[in-house]
């Protein structure tokens, strides 16, 4: 799918632009994880369950036909009375415009609005039951739409994850080297402008960092005099 090689190539794109502080100060790792919970398609789910529905009277100009469908020349105006289901979803609203690899043809019918789907019946032409049993259907193929689009876009990761991490450990051995190579000329290094003063320490859920003990101070000889002659004086103050 075309989406598939978009995501790729922006994963590429953002992978080629870290700097040399960030491949040099992030296990290669970290990086790939980003990467992958990033650039994952976020893929409708559909919420049915709390649908509610909307009515409204509509009108629209049709041409004017006779009993056997035959056009007669000119338009008239039609009122109708128009049901709306209202399903809300989560996930990204844009993958409701791409089709998976398989899908049923003309596919189900619903327009999206904000966090919503909308469904939409002319009442005039059905009953409560007919129209519970298309909004049941019409539910049950987008469900199985979603499904099939979830299923395409599962190894989505596999078609960056690869270069990205070949790119990363490349390019780390790259800058390591000039590093060394530069050190070994013997000259001190201009500071560049702007250069981080600190480094970020990243830690994995779980990891505890290492806990520091500051050393407990020493008495110097004239402290330690200074203690045991206020210890006797107090010692026979209380004895007389």
């Amino acid at each position: 799918m075309a989406l598939v090689e978009l995501l790729s190539t922006r994963a590429m794109e953002e992978v080629r632009g870290y700097n040399e502080n960030t491949i040099l100060n992030t296990p290669v790792e970290d990086l790939i994880e980003e990467l992958v919970e990033k650039y994952k398609p976020d893929v409708p789910a559909i919420n049915a369950e709390n649908t509610y529905v909307s009515e409204k009277e509509n009108k629209r100009e049709e041409q004017w036909r006779d009993d056997f469908g035959w056009s007669r020349g000119g338009s008239r105006t039609v009122t109708e009375n128009l049901v709306t289901f209202h399903v809300s979803f989560t996930g990204d609203a844009t993958l409701f415009t791409l089709s998976p690899r398989s899908r049923s043809i003309p596919g189900p019918q619903a327009s999206v609005n904000g966090r919503e789907l909308l469904i939409t019946m002319v009442a005039d032409r059905n009953t409560p039951e007919t129209m519970k049993a298309a909004f049941n259907e019409t539910i049950m193929s987008i469900n199985q739409h979603l499904a099939t689009m979830r299923n395409d876009f599962r190894n989505v990761a596999a078609h960056f994850e690869g270069p990205a991490r070949q790119y990363l450990e490349q390019r780390r051995a790259t800058i390591l080297q000039n590093k060394n190579t530069v050190s070994a000329l013997g000259f001190p290094m201009k500071r560049r402008e702007r250069a981080p003063t600190t480094y970020i320490v990243r830690q994995r859920c779980g990891e505890r960092l290492p806990k520091f003990v500051l050393p407990r101070p020493r008495l110097s000889s004239l402290s330690r005099r200074w203690t045991r002659r206020n210890t006797r004086t107090s010692s026979e103050s209380s004895t007389t």
